[in-house]
């Protein structure tokens, strides 16, 4: 009888520590939504502020010249935020400098890649993982970043662009991603666990325009708004 209650209490205290796993385990997967969302934003905001520092001084260069000395920390900051929220190793000329350029954070020269990878090269954060490959010096021997990927959710959710494509086609106009996501969960198409539903909605759309380049659907009119590709253009 007494070793019958045992196993009794051992499958309760199995059952309720699976139980705050499982909450564990969604709450670290909204953890790291916020974090990727927040650190591709930043990495955004870095470029945009290169190219308004080149406005307000006209005597400076928007990838940070000014006087003949170079802002070499702009553009490291710039390559370590994009290559953290990537979760993976990337490529100098392949991947990061066409997403730094698009994020408006311009290099000059005659070839802007490798004046980028002349800044960043001895940058003790970042780890060379293989020929012109960089990853972040904290993942050395833990292999692909695997704490700066969230784990997919086990349950199945509807793709957030496919949501935020039927609200912007509702409403004939481009939208905030606030607002997006704000539509998107109100009207029940879309569904997520994360804290910052907004900011997990960005980071849907910022991903699928540089996945898909001129094939995404989405196009960004200014920071933050969103339109459709084919409608929208001229609302830029």
């Amino acid at each position: 009888m007494a070793q019958s209650t045992n196993k009794g209490m051992d499958s309760a205290f199995i059952e309720l520590a699976q139980e705050q796993l499982d909450g564990v385990n969604a709450r670290l997967v909204e953890v790291e939504e916020e974090i990727a969302s927040l650190q591709e934003e930043r990495a955004t905001l870095v470029g945009q502020r290169a190219h308004l520092r080149g406005l307000v001084n006209p005597t400076a260069k928007a990838d940070g010249t000014k006087d003949g000395q170079i802002d070499v920390q702009l553009t490291r900051d710039a390559v370590v935020d994009l290559i953290r929220a990537n979760g993976r190793p990337m490529h100098f000329r392949n991947d990061i400098y066409p997403r730094l350029a698009r994020a408006g954070h311009e290099i000059e020269g005659k070839d802007p890649a490798r004046t980028m990878l002349s800044r960043i090269f001895n940058d003790a954060r970042l780890h060379r993982t293989a020929r012109g490959e960089y990853g972040l010096a904290e993942w050395r021997g833990k292999g692909p970043s695997s704490a700066s990927k969230p784990t997919a959710s086990p349950q199945r959710r509807p793709k957030p662009v496919d949501a935020a494509e039927e609200v912007l086609r509702a409403a004939g106009a481009p939208l905030h991603y606030r607002e997006i996501a704000k539509r998107t969960l109100k009207g029940g198409i879309w569904e997520t666990s994360a804290k910052e539903p907004a900011h997990a909605m960005a980071r849907a759309l910022n991903k699928d325009m540089e996945e898909n380049g001129d094939k995404s659907s989405f196009i960004k009119i200014r920071p933050g708004i969103f339109g459709l590709r084919g409608r929208d253009e001229a609302a830029g």
